[in-house]
């Protein structure tokens, strides 16, 4: 997607959701609130653009989870994150594990894109 002024690949974070959520890094992302066992919110540093009557079709959100405190990489397709309750002012991300359980991970990491302030 390219950047034209308001669009683009705006924000991102990089944070350990094991115990208290730490951010290591991100772009627009003013905290993290830990709801629980794998169930974070994001709170973005800025209000999303609503020019349509549902918030939903102004951003989209990737990302992915890791197993390895050290942060060294490591892929794990049995693990999984789910994005919810998108917000003018944030997100929900849920990490499961295998068996679909709430889970902690150690690298949590997120790419948001879509129209911002």
């Amino acid at each position: 997607m390219a950047y034209n002024g308001t669009s683009g690949i705006a924000m991102f974070i990089n944070f350990s959701g094991d115990g208290t959520p730490s951010i290591r890094q991100s772009r627009r992302i003013a905290s993290i609130t830990d709801h629980g066992t794998g169930d974070y919110a994001l709170n973005f540093s800025f209000t999303v653009v609503d020019s349509s009557s549902n918030v939903n079709d102004e951003y989209a959100a990737v990302g992915s989870v890791g197993d390895n405190g050290n942060f060294t990489g490591g892929y794990n397709p049995e693990r999984m994150i789910k994005f919810s309750n998108f917000g003018n002012g944030g997100l929900r991300i849920r990490c499961r594990n295998s068996a679909g359980g709430a889970n902690d991970e150690t690298s949590i990491c997120c790419i948001i894109t879509g129209v911002f302030n």
